[in-house]
């Protein structure tokens, strides 16, 4: 799934976003062109990063729209031969009301748990900062979840937990289709993660491949328990 990225640019300006994006979706559509992509290929997906409004979303949709019909990704008859999605992971976009719409927009959307619990939590993703894994554990022991972790960032805290739960419940109510799913380092292997996002009827994850058997097996284990059908990618 190749994701549009606005991260690294100093050159990026609210009033320049929508041309960048149409830059990255004109690459890349021309690219799959060129690579020998056919319909009878797996399908692509795009993914729009940090997505805060449906607003910004829709305009940003009409300019990778515009790239897929120029390259035959959209056909004269409607026909779209790709999936369209978004990340979400801040605050603004974790809101019932925002996913509802965002959710309206696209064919998926992940959660972006790191970035998520950084926004819930107002604490920094520094992992090798000993300061920071300080704050970490404070974080942890004021909010009595000493017994999940010493960190947020190794685990999905109820915050977290809570925000996604609300979400998920707008964006089915709003479009029962849609698929959803999350990444981020706290599911990646951790036996309660994984279960609470097959609790709250992801789809799918995504982690490192170091950690794809063992994630795996723990949601096979409790696809077995509980009767439930599942994948994790």
């Amino acid at each position: 799934t190749p994701a549009l990225q606005l991260e690294g640019s100093g050159i990026i300006t609210p009033e320049n976003t929508k041309q960048f994006y149409a830059l990255q979706a004109e690459a890349l559509f021309e690219a799959m062109v060129h690579s020998g992509w056919t319909k009878g290929m797996e399908i692509l997906s795009v993914l729009i990063p940090t997505v805060r409004s449906a607003e910004e979303l829709a305009e940003i949709k009409d300019e990778v729209d515009k790239a897929a019909r120029k390259h035959g990704f959209i056909t004269d008859s409607g026909e779209r031969r790709f999936k369209f999605g978004a990340t979400i992971e801040t605050k603004e976009a974790v809101k019932p009301e925002t996913t509802a719409a965002i959710a309206r927009l696209c064919d998926f959307v992940s959660f972006g748990t790191n970035d998520l619990t950084k926004d819930i939590t107002a604490l920094e993703r520094k992992d090798l900062d000993s300061e920071t894994q300080a704050k970490c554990r404070e974080w942890m022991a004021d909010n009595h979840y000493e017994s999940l972790g010493d960190s947020p960032f190794k685990v999905l805290v109820p915050p977290v937990t809570r925000a996604m739960q609300t979400a998920i419940l707008a964006m089915r109510a709003a479009k029962p289709e849609i698929e959803i799913g999350c990444c981020g380092a706290q599911v990646a292997g951790n036996p309660a993660s994984i279960e609470a996002c097959m609790e709250m009827g992801l789809n799918n994850i995504s982690v490192p491949a170091h950690d794809v058997v063992g994630s795996r097996i723990i949601a096979m284990h409790y696809a077995a328990k509980n009767k439930a059908i599942w994948k994790a990618i």
